[in-house]
């Protein structure tokens, strides 16, 4: 294809042989084939041929996608597209790209839906409709979704013409075997894997081979065949090296990494992990560095490197953003929520998973919708919330029996069978301890069956059979011990592995080095011909350079003569503008004073305007201040005279205007005692006192008993002693007040109103909650609700002041508000106050 660029061709020629360049190189050398797209890219822009157009605007897309730009990548696919609709030119190959890239973004439903279009579009017989529905279980799969993927690997094996082709067949083979992994059944997943990669070495596949291994090592990982497993990686990384694929190397080392992190060899496992992130990033494939780093944060947590963790999985999600991945960045927050978790850190670990499932519900990802709800199940069952952690536990496991995905079902078995005896429903947990250890004997996983062990174990003790809860003891350390040898076993192999690999590394740095002597040895003597050659050009050349210096000599000092007159000249003219250039220097510098003159003046008026405002400020508070204090003057009078008027007044027509008179004069109370707090939180006056939590609540419940009569409302209070808080009681007292006046405000019509209110430490500061059952507030409308004047509902009694109000004061006592709220079943806000500080 070179030789053709060689012979200086057409425009058009060139650029199909950039095109075509491109598309050989980009499995082997992904950077040059980049080079090549670009240039055919330039060229396309300039050119009306549109074959090469779209080609062109399809390599550059691919270009894109490499480098983890996703959203350019679209709409360069787009351009090629539509080109091609335009002047009637194939464009199914490029439709099979931006399906590849739907899938990198963890769009896998619009990549479903696009390759349905697309197969109802074509003839039933055109040879790119099966390989379409190849793509569809690979969607399938990483939804979870096993029994889709089978019903159309089930279409592919029918079809007599599809199955002729031997790349087809152990394409198809592969499906099988990732299929019978997520049911459980290994060993057939194994058999199937194993035939797939025959077939592709008998056709000489070497990128097919290396994928099939990839996939084999995980299904003898995942059943606890580690020696085997590190083998078929090293075999997949072999094969990739083979055809010089980078992707493919990074993935058969990356599963490596996996491979040792499940073993807990921490620094293998992150050796590994850093060798693939360095072919990822080199080939700016940004999907696989957001993989790699979730991965090291997972190391560097098991080894309570929580920071170093932290770190590593925000990197990942912010990646995941950048690109457009929802399925990556709810991986992410899943990652991060069990991070929070193991530090006990709750309420972000439960913020965390709950975003994660908002995600995956959001891409109906069924498999990881389970998974995340399996992991709020576990953080509720250790915050005590019983009835919400099996109610997430059941749900799980329902999906998972829906999806057909056995290792899973066996796992939420499991932890039901734990939850069940912790939780005294013992025959229930019998009946789940008994399900998932069939299931798992069955399937062979070791790991999970030590749980089943150790969970039945615990279950016999409660049930007072201790010769049964004695036999699964020794069942337990039995199969521990065996899971022991096996990774003992595969550590020494490892080591044997690597011991190897050294003594050929030795063995080729010895020959490297007799390669070395002897090329060293042939470089001298040719360094000596060069050298003997060189002296003798070197002589002609100096006899030929002393005649051209001397003639240079002579016409140089022609040429000084006649630049000696030409310099007096131009010193002449230099001293003149010399001369010019002092005048303006003095002009500038009058100009420069009177600068200096404006700007102290312009100074002084800003100085003079500061004090200016500053004092109408101070004035405004004052008379704000003072404002709120004559309204509550008449306001206090007149709800007493209201009181007054409901004893003596009997007709009840006129009482009914006495009340909504009081309504009226005490809603006005709160909204002037509101602004008072908000003049107070703008001063710098500011009580302090040591507070009494106990004496402000009881105030607040008294101020709002009315309100709390009128929603029929049950108050809970929860008063822990706390250490010695100094700080506004007024500000507290707004705060506590504000918070449940909302909750009232905002409960639900039917129902019993409850309001649970609590004051405790942590780690040594005070925490206040508020927690309602009320209306809670939308996902949409979370953002706002501590703007001024922001109400959630039109038909709210409150004035939109009240949260705005609390968060102001909160801050300034130095505290922070935080909440949590889910639509319908209530909110909860939570007041933090650091002890260590006077406010």
């Amino acid at each position: 294809m070179r030789s053709v660029l060689d012979r200086q061709p057409s425009a058009n020629e060139r650029l199909d042989t950039y095109n075509a360049i491109a598309g050989y190189l980009w499995h082997y050398d992904p950077t040059t084939a980049a080079l090549y797209a670009d240039s055919a890219y330039q060229l396309a822009e300039n050119s009306d041929y549109a074959s090469g157009r779209v080609e062109a605007y399809a390599n550059k897309g691919i270009a894109a996608y490499t480098a983890g730009d996703y959203s350019g990548s679209a709409h360069l696919y787009s351009k090629a597209i539509d080109l091609a609709a335009q002047n009637n030119l194939p464009s199914i190959h490029i439709f099979a790209f931006y399906i590849s890239l739907l899938k990198r973004q963890g769009s896998y439903l619009k990549a479903l839906k696009v390759s349905d279009s697309l197969i109802t579009a074509l003839p039933p017989s055109h040879s790119f409709v099966k390989r379409l529905q190849l793509g569809k279980v690979d969607s399938y799969i990483e939804l979870g979704q096993i029994s889709e993927a089978q019903e159309v690997v089930d279409f592919l094996v029918a079809s007599e013409s599809f199955m002729e082709g031997k790349e087809n067949k152990a394409d198809l083979y592969v499906r099988f075997g990732e299929l019978d992994g997520l049911r459980g059944d290994y060993e057939e997943g194994i058999r199937k894997l194993q035939e797939a990669i025959a077939i592709y070495l008998q056709i000489d596949d070497v990128l097919g081979a290396g994928r099939a291994y990839l996939e084999l090592g995980m299904l003898y990982a995942a059943k606890g065949n580690y020696v085997q497993a590190r083998e078929a990686f090293n075999q997949s990384k072999l094969y990739n090296e083979k055809v010089k694929y980078p992707f493919g190397m990074a993935e058969a080392v990356y599963q490596l990494g996996a491979l040792y992190a499940s073993l807990g060899e921490y620094k293998l496992a992150t050796e590994f992990f850093f060798k693939s992130l360095d072919i990822y990033e080199h080939q700016k494939n940004r999907n696989e560095i957001g993989k790699v780093y979730y991965d090291l944060g997972w190391v560097y947590m098991k080894q309570q490197w929580y920071e170093k963790s932290e770190y590593q999985i925000k990197q990942a999600i912010d990646i995941s953003k950048e690109i457009g991945n929802v399925n990556g960045e709810a991986t992410g927050y899943n990652y991060l929520g069990i991070l929070y978790f193991t530090q006990k850190k709750y309420d972000a670990a439960l913020q965390a998973l709950n975003r994660a499932l908002d995600m995956k519900k959001q891409i109906l990802d069924k498999k990881g919708i389970a998974d995340t709800q399996f992991n709020l199940a576990e953080l509720y069952e250790e915050l005590d919330f019983s009835t919400r952690a099996v109610d997430l536990y059941l749900r799980s496991y329902e999906t998972r029996k829906e999806l057909g995905n056995l290792i899973g079902i066996a796992i939420s078995e499991n932890k039901l069978g734990s939850f069940y005896t912790a939780n005294n429903q013992l025959e229930k947990a019998k009946m789940y301890l008994d399900k998932s250890r069939a299931t798992l004997l069955k399937l062979g996983a070791k790991e999970e069956l030590l749980k089943n062990y150790k969970y039945t174990a615990e279950y016999f003790k409660k049930v007072a059979d201790y010769k049964s809860a004695l036999g699964y003891n020794e069942m337990y350390a039995s199969l521990r011990d065996t899971v022991f040898s096996a990774t003992k076993n595969f550590q020494i192999a490892e080591m044997e592995s690597r011991y190897a690999l050294e003594s050929k590394e030795r063995e080729i740095a010895l020959l490297n080095l007799e390669n070395t002597s002897r090329e060293q040895s042939l470089k001298l003597q040719e360094e000596t011909i060069r050298n003997q050659r060189a002296i003798i050009w070197v002589i002609s050349i100096t006899g030929l350079l002393v005649i051209f210096l001397l003639f240079i000599m002579y016409r140089l000092l022609q040429m000084r003569n006649k630049a000696n007159k030409e310099l007096i000249s131009l010193n002449k003219a230099v001293h003149e503008q010399k001369e010019e250039i002092t005048a303006q220097a003095e002009e500038l510098q009058e100009a420069h004073d009177q600068i200096g003159a404006l700007n102290e003046d312009l100074e002084f008026r800003v100085r003079q305007r500061t004090h200016q405002l500053k004092e109408a400020h101070k004035e405004l508070d004052t008379f704000f201040y003072h404002a709120s204090h004559d309204f509550r003057k008449p306001l206090t009078t007149f709800l007493g005279l209201v009181e007054i008027a409901r004893k003596e007044v009997k007709d009840d027509e006129a009482l009914f205007l006495f009340e909504k008179v009081r309504e009226t004069a005490g809603s006005l109370d709160k909204m002037v005692n509101k602004l008072r707090a908000a003049s107070i939180i703008g001063s710098d006056d500011m009580a302090i006192e040591e507070l009494s939590f106990q004496q402000i609540i009881n105030e607040v419940l008294t101020e709002n008993q009315q309100l709390i009569n009128k929603y029929n409302a049950s108050i809970r209070l929860n008063m822990q002693e706390v250490k010695p808080f100094k700080g506004s009681k007024y500000l507290m007292k707004v705060c506590i007040n504000n918070l449940i006046e909302n909750a009232l405000l905002y409960s639900r019509p039917e129902g019993v109103s409850v309001v649970e209110v609590s004051i405790r430490n942590e780690r040594g500061d005070v925490v206040i909650e508020v927690k309602d059952n009320g209306q809670g507030i939308e996902a949409s409308l979370q953002p706002r609700i501590f703007d001024m004047y922001f109400r959630a509902n039109e038909s709210s009694e409150g004035n939109g002041l009240g949260l705005y109000i609390t968060k102001k004061a909160v801050e300034k006592m130095g505290g922070d508000i935080t909440f949590t709220s889910e639509y319908e079943h209530g909110s909860s806000f939570i007041l933090h106050f650091p002890t260590g500080r006077i406010y």
